[in-house]
């Protein structure tokens, strides 16, 4: 008896714990979303040039802000 109360007892926190939530449907675009005949317009990657100089001789390389990489080797000029 005491092991069907406990398991009993065990099934109904478990199912206190995993409650669902439900989506409710909203009339207004979601913040950051313009409106339905809004054009997508597509952006550029943005870069960064980096600028050295060493023993006289200059340098540049260039900097994907983007992606967070380097997109060239240091090129002497």
């Amino acid at each position: 008896m005491k092991a069907i109360r406990t398991i009993i007892i065990s099934i109904l926190i478990c199912m206190c714990l995993f409650v669902s939530a439900f989506a409710v449907q909203s009339e207004e675009p979601p913040a950051g979303v313009e409106a339905e005949n809004s054009e997508i317009q597509p952006r550029g990657e943005e870069t960064r040039w980096y600028f050295r100089e060493i023993d006289g001789v200059k340098q540049a390389r260039l900097w994907s802000l983007t992606y967070g990489r380097w997109l060239t080797d240091w090129i002497t000029y």
